[in-house]
């Protein structure tokens, strides 16, 4: 019964007792993006359990993170569903030392319904735009930011951990904010809701940026249509990069253009690594040759710009 509690239900008091500087930061305070800290104790444990009992989800770097201030989260998007958003949230919330909240900007698709813009504005998450990454920068958050973003998802499993095409929005406003960029690499999601095929005229129909057939969906009622599957999820939190260049330099666009490829290729260089060290979807990775990777690989980032 009480392994049954803490999956279906958490009170603010509860997720205090865990996470007491993440409630000490937010709670009774005006957000500007709609943060709702009772709203957020209501859903954070299905996150929980999703992360640490379904995916079983490994987290490596967490030490990474800063204890305050700005940092830029950036990191691969692939898969269907933005499942992989909400690990790492919870996994640096959980498991950092500060309780630190990953402040993610969402695609509009997600604010096209009123639904889903009310629980990702409880969450904490804001609109993908440079003006909300800039304002949350300036508030010493931590800025989620997928730089390919839908350009790498629903993509088929012959081309499924390929990252799209970066935009520069992430390198500027790092430059802008004088912000570290936190590298982050995560594998797994793909194979939760793997894409059988994808439709272009639904996606156009809807408005959205891709429309993905998966295991289940559409071909279950919901919501057994949106189960992902148990595999095993990986989160790589790499060393924070710090670009040494002065704030004005964010408007040079051939500077911030060249960090955005060699930011790109660097992600894909150490996503391609995690994958090929991985023995199955279900068995995962074996502790000592990630511990290996971890101690022998580059990970420092050396731009050119």
């Amino acid at each position: 019964m009480k392994s049954l509690k803490r999956i279906f239900v958490q009170s603010t008091a509860e997720l205090a007792a865990r996470c007491p500087r993440f409630v000490e930061r937010y709670a009774g305070k005006q957000d500007d993006f709609g943060l709702d800290v009772e709203y957020f104790a209501k859903t954070e444990h299905y996150l929980r359990f999703l992360r640490e009992d379904w995916f079983k989800t490994k987290v490596i770097g967490i030490e990474n993170i800063p204890s305050e201030g700005a940092a830029i989260i950036a990191g691969n998007h692939n898969g269907t569903l933005p499942i992989d958003l909400f690990m790492l949230t919870d996994a640096v919330l959980n498991l950092h030392p500060e309780n630190r909240l990953i402040r993610f900007l969402v695609h509009d698709c997600f604010y096209w319904d009123k639904h889903l813009r009310n629980f990702m504005s409880r969450m904490g998450e804001a609109r993908a735009n440079y003006i909300n990454a800039v304002k949350l920068l300036k508030q010493g958050e931590l800025c989620g930011i997928y730089p390919a973003g839908e350009r790498s998802m629903g993509q088929p499993l012959s081309n499924k951990y390929k990252i799209g095409e970066c935009r520069s929005g992430c390198v500027r406003a790092a430059i802008e904010t004088q912000s570290p960029i936190i590298p982050v690499i995560t594998v797994g999601n793909v194979e939760a809701t793997p894409v059988v095929f994808n439709s272009k005229f639904l996606a156009n129909l809807f408005q959205v940026p891709y429309f993905s057939f998966t295991h289940f969906y559409p071909w279950l009622p919901y919501p057994a249509n949106s189960i992902p599957l148990p595999v095993k999820f990986l989160i790589y939190i790499g060393k924070p990069i710090y670009l040494k260049h002065p704030p004005e330099a964010a408007s040079d666009r051939e500077l911030v253009m060249k960090i955005t490829r060699e930011l790109q290729e660097y992600l894909q260089i150490q996503l391609d690594e995690l994958v090929a060290l991985r023995k199955s979807y279900i068995r995962g990775w074996d502790s000592k040759e990630l511990e290996d990777w971890v101690k022998g690989a580059q990970h420092e980032f050396a731009t050119r710009a």
